[in-house]
């Protein structure tokens, strides 16, 4: 299934059309949100925030925290994806709401199939894009394919590690548990990936005459880093 979170302003219009449209994409569309009709009127399913228990905090002041938090709130969800599934449902590509469909998800589709098959040689928990060289960061949280069962513990520590507050970006969170846990995360094919609002991708495209955008299967529209991203943590 593939599976995205549009919650407030934020909607998933564009990327149910282009997984639709531009990926062939024929399997289940769900959509963590607060605003369900919209999601339905597009034919994708609503997975609505107010049927899922939200955590369970250790303190007061944790709780606050998270409250507090304008973004990374609601991308605690991300972490709970297998609870708010169909149990049948054992395999998901996590879209970002700004993520489009740029061409057939063929290749890409059989790509997990082979790294389903190859878990346990692996040792993989999740599959992510790793981030660009020149950033802090060591994987982009907004694409992922994520596994029922091999993914239980990273999803788990994970929605820990947003709780704690100390993070602004759920994408630090992650590669903090990663180094907290020792778990394993393995790399998405970078070649499928474009962030389209980057200036080095861009310039990038330009001198390779377009062929970097046109073979991408992923267009993540607004994945740019500024100098507020560059700080990662909160201070408490």
């Amino acid at each position: 299934a593939a599976v995205t979170l549009a919650t407030g302003k934020y909607s998933a219009t564009r990327l149910i059309s282009t997984l639709r449209m531009h990926g062939g994409y024929i399997g289940p569309i769900y959509v963590i949100t607060d605003h369900p009709e919209e999601v339905r009127k597009h034919g994708a399913l609503p997975l609505e925030l107010r049927d899922h228990l939200g955590p369970a905090f250790q303190s007061d002041v944790a709780r606050q925290r998270w409250e507090d938090s304008k973004i990374v709130k609601v991308k605690w969800y991300k972490t709970q994806l297998f609870h708010m599934l169909p149990n049948d449902i054992q395999t998901v590509l996590f879209l970002d709401a700004d993520v489009e469909i740029n061409a057939p998800m063929t290749s890409f589709q059989n790509a997990i199939a082979d790294y389903k098959e190859h878990l346990a040689a692996t040792k993989c928990t999740a599959y992510f894009f790793a981030e660009r060289f020149y950033t802090p960061d060591n994987h982009n949280s907004g694409t992922g394919v994520l596994f029922r069962e091999a993914s239980a513990e990273l999803l788990q520590e994970w929605g820990k590690e947003i709780l704690t507050g100390k993070h602004i970006r759920d994408q630090v969170a992650l590669d903090t548990t990663l180094k907290r846990t020792g778990l394993k995360v393995c790399d998405l094919p970078a070649r499928m990936n474009y962030y389209s609002t980057d200036l080095m991708t861009q310039v990038t495209n330009i001198l390779l005459g377009g062929r970097v955008q046109k073979h991408a299967t992923f267009i993540h529209e607004t994945a740019r880093k500024n100098l507020r991203d560059l700080d990662s943590s909160v201070d408490h």
